[in-house]
This record gives structure tokens, sequence and C-alpha cells, in this order.
């Protein structure tokens, strides 16, 4: 089925290739992961979207149905989000087990040729979690911290 990707992969190549996989999560201790991440969050080649973006589309997590209801983002929930996502506050260290199949919702970026770019799946009501491609290390593991989740369900409830 058509939404089966928006549900149980995250296995997009084209968005996050095995050199920066390598570059920031092999290590041999989690510490020496997070000090290249912080080294990195800040450079403009790791800041999400990576392309010029031309739009986000919203949905939430309903199989089969996701894809009718979708939202376009107006430019400035855009901006927001955007901001949300690159900003290293809004996101902590802790362990991020869970799978994607239980997000709340996703989102999906475009480019101004419609191709997607990105996808962010989130799971707001109850674990924090989330999942990012392309990843980027503002992110850090994918949890949000409390000011993070607050910010990210600010938006939800404009859209």
């Amino acid at each position: 089925m058509i939404d089966l990707q928006d549900r149980y992969s995250t296995k997009l190549s084209h968005y996050f290739s095995e050199e920066e996989a390598t570059f920031f999560m092999y290590y041999k201790t989690a510490e020496e992961s997070q000090e290249v991440i912080k080294a990195n969050w800040d450079k403009k080649e790791y800041q999400f979207p990576r392309e010029i973006l031309k739009s986000i589309r919203y949905y939430k997590n309903i199989p089969f149905f996701s894809r009718l209801m979708s939202k376009k983002l107006a430019k400035e929930q855009e901006v927001k989000l955007i901001e949300i996502i690159n900003d290293p506050g809004n996101f902590h260290w802790g362990e991020t087990t869970w799978a994607i199949k239980e997000s709340s919702c996703f989102f999906r970026f475009f480019n101004e040729e419609n191709k997607e770019i990105g996808k962010l799946w989130v799971c707001y009501d109850g674990c924090g979690m989330t999942e990012l491609r392309p990843w980027v290390p503002a992110t850090k593991y994918g949890g949000f911290s409390e000011k993070g989740k607050l910010e990210f369900i600010e938006l939800i409830n404009g859209i």
C-alpha cells in the first residue's frame, strides 16, 4: 500500500548516507559520539532541510487515510518547525527506543520540483520521540526535551 513507507520504514537511502552514520554514531562510547554531534550541530551543511524548501505537509498517523487528510503548513508554521528541528535545546540525549509506527504524526518536506527531500515522524502523545531524515546533529538521538515538546505541541495545535 502507498502509505506503508510512512509507517514502517526509515530506510531512505537518499536522505542519509552511511558515511554520515559512521562519522556521527559509530564510536566506542556514547560520549565520543555526543562530542562529534555537538561539534557539528551549528554547521550549515548539517542544518535541516539541507535543500531549498518549497512546502511541508502534515499527516496524522492514521493508516490508509493520512494522505487523504494531510494539511499544507503555512509559511510561518514551516519556519517554526524548521527552527524547532535545528535547535539542539529542543532535544535531549536520552535513549530513543520506539517504532515509527507509534508516531502521532509525520511531516513530508518537498523541494521546488515537488520531490520529497525529508521526513519527520513524531510521537508527541507519550514518548516524545522523533525520527528525522535526513538526520541532523541538532536532534541528538531524537528525543524531545521538555522545551522542545512544548514548542512542538504549540505548533501542532495551530495546524
